[in-house]
């Protein structure tokens, strides 16, 4: 598997998303007092890479987490960083709710049963895992309703709660100073309880007027999974 990073603009970095086992994007933005990760990743392995590269770097070590939704592809790496982490209330709701799961095979029937997770979703957390699935769910410290700046020193992150098919807690995070947007996964299709699908009504959410974001406030690039 190849792994590719990018220094996308001043002070952000990526990780660029990896099909293989569902690995979206992380990303480490950098300010002067602190560094912000945003999404653990898919799990220990998926957040030690780019914490390997991130040392290569030279970069500050992230000291901050943000969450743009509770999915597992974002949320499972949590327990490789033990950082405090910030999250939409309804990511904290959907992460508590998975506490105390022992992630077998019958436990990810039960959870496709439920509408919870999808077939693709146990098929990739079995290849990322393996048989010995220890995963430890962890509690967002710093939850927020609509939204939140984070300083980070000289770089202001902006989280925005803005919904959507494909999560309810879904969260875009706005990096002003280097006019970057990341949707996180946003814009995608709802994926569980049902067939994949939008709905007009959450899509139109998710336009400027709707975020508080507009166009002349970001750069012309943006990052989705």
């Amino acid at each position: 598997m190849t792994h590719r990073y990018q220094q996308l603009s001043p002070h952000v970095i990526i990780m660029h998303a990896e099909r293989e086992t569902d690995r979206p994007i992380l990303a480490a933005i950098t300010g002067e007092r602190r560094t912000l990760l945003m999404d653990a990743g898919n799990s220990p392995a998926h957040a030690e890479l780019f914490r390997r590269e991130l040392e290569r770097r030279g970069v500050r070590p992230p000291e901050l987490l943000a969450l743009t939704h509770w999915h597992w592809d974002h949320s499972f790496g949590m327990q490789a960083w033990s950082l405090p982490a910030v999250a939409h209330v309804e990511t904290g709701r959907a992460l508590a709710s998975l506490s105390g799961l022992d992630w077998s095979d019958d436990c990810l029937l039960d959870l496709i049963r439920q509408g919870i997770i999808n077939e693709d979703s146990a098929a990739d957390i079995r290849k990322e895992f393996g048989e010995n699935r220890d995963i430890e769910i962890v509690q967002p410290d710093i939850l927020f309703q609509d939204r939140i700046a984070l300083d980070l020193g000289g770089v202001i992150c902006e989280m925005v709660h803005i919904g959507g098919d494909h999560s309810g807690d879904s969260c875009i995070v706005h990096v002003r100073k280097d006019r970057v947007l990341f949707l996180g996964d946003a814009l995608g299709p709802s994926v569980y309880g049902g067939p994949r699908k939008y709905t007009s009504a959450a899509f139109l959410r998710l336009l400027p007027p709707h975020t508080g974001i507009t166009r002349g406030g970001m750069w012309n690039r943006t990052a989705s999974r």
